[in-house]
């Protein structure tokens, strides 16, 4: 049986903080931008003035917003979703005098829903290989079906 040499551990560490420092600088550079470009076209004015128009209570506008980040989830990681989203959806939120903690929990929770969506389902790969699970029988259980298919479960 060979042996590792000490070094490979610290190289290997080394190379993915460089991968993951590099993937975070370009999310937030990118987000930065788009915050920039937001900023300068008055979105977020314009949107809370639209949901005002509207005459949209803060119920119907939250649940309007977790069927945002469900569908944004299908393609984003959760801190893109986070990034992109709620500097634009806060100052409605304040328009409509919800709470900002409030906010920030459902931000999480549709956030951790969203995470699980298929098609990328980030966190599906995750508790594929955590749970040493093909990936096929993992998206099988996330994919919400039209009908109760109980005798597959366990303990149902």
């Amino acid at each position: 049986m060979s042996r590792m040499p000490f070094s490979f551990p610290s190289a290997a560490l080394i190379s993915a903080l460089l991968i993951a420092s590099a993937v975070v600088f370009f999310l937030v550079g990118s987000v930065g931008l788009f915050q920039f470009v937001a900023a300068n076209q008055a979105w977020p004015q314009e949107l809370a003035e639209m949901v005002i128009e509207m005459n949209l209570t803060p119920l119907p506008f939250l649940f309007s917003y977790l069927c945002l980040l469900l569908i944004l989830g299908m393609f984003l990681d959760g801190i893109a979703m986070i990034l992109l989203t709620v500097p634009v959806i806060f100052p409605v939120a304040q328009a409509l005098d919800i709470d900002p903690v409030h906010l920030g929990i459902v931000v999480t929770m549709g956030v951790e829903l969203s995470v699980i969506t298929p098609p990328v389902g980030f966190n599906l790969y995750a508790v594929s290989g955590i749970a040493q699970i093909p990936i096929k029988t993992v998206l099988g259980g996330a994919i919400i079906r039209p009908y109760n298919n109980h005798h597959n479960c366990p303990g149902a």
